[in-house]
């Protein structure tokens, strides 16, 4: 920014859904939660509309942006097009592997991961909030610290869980995809994919929150025995 012929006033801002998703999460009437996601896209186009030069980042393509963005001639800028013969990707520092449970619950053979890991920042991914709080209650029967962080929980409670994994109090940090996008969480070494993710998309957003900053890091698809490894596994 400094290089910029005239230097502009930063703005950051969170994606539209973080901003929302506890507000709606926390609306049981379906009629409130409608009005709550439609103050929320409201909100956003207003602020859009006033915001003269826009930059949008993401770690993943899309072929279309949101109408609120108002962007009417968008320029797309590739950092990962082009690179030097010394330069590497995220997907080039990231390992990926495959573990296979012998039964359909994957506790034990997560626990016997966990167990044959070195000392790392670990995050661990469930589709579902009642997963996270089963594999984090299993992990403390167990005398493993663990923190978990969902939509479920209180604002409060998911601070101090984030505080505890990124000051190290915690090395274990088990999470729906809501820690997948949106969050810094430097010096993550290992993302275990508990539950496979849904989509190409999910898969890129979990496995982005390693191999950050010219680091390495690795990945982990656990899966059951009726469980095939995604196509879009590929495509990392």
């Amino acid at each position: 920014l400094q290089k910029l012929p005239v230097r502009p006033n930063p703005f950051l801002l969170a994606p539209p859904f973080l901003f929302g998703k506890e507000k709606v999460e926390k609306t049981t009437n379906k009629s409130q939660r409608k009005d709550a996601r439609e103050a929320d896209r409201f909100f956003w186009s207003y602020l859009f509309f006033f915001v003269k030069k826009k930059i949008l980042t993401s770690a993943t393509d899309s072929e279309s942006l949101p109408a609120f963005t108002d962007l009417k001639k968008p320029v797309k800028l590739n950092f990962l097009g082009s690179r030097k013969d010394n330069e590497t990707t995220p997907t080039d520092r990231l390992s990926l592997y495959r573990i296979d449970s012998p039964i359909k619950d994957k506790l034990e053979t997560l626990l016997a991961l966990l167990h044959n890991l070195k000392p790392g920042l670990t995050l661990i991914f469930c589709n579902q909030r009642e997963s996270v709080d089963r594999v984090r209650q299993f992990l403390t029967d167990r005398g493993i610290i663990a923190e978990a962080f969902h939509g479920g929980m209180e604002q409060a409670d998911r601070e101090r869980a984030l505080c505890k994994f990124r000051n190290h109090s915690s090395y274990i940090c088990i999470s729906t995809d809501l820690a997948a996008r949106g969050l810094d969480i430097p010096e993550v070494k290992y993302i275990v994919h508990y539950h496979l993710p849904v989509d190409f998309e999910s898969f890129t957003h979990r496995n982005g929150r390693t191999a950050r900053m010219h680091a390495e890091g690795e990945a982990f698809i656990i899966l059951g025995p009726t469980e095939q490894m995604p196509e879009y596994t590929t495509e990392a």
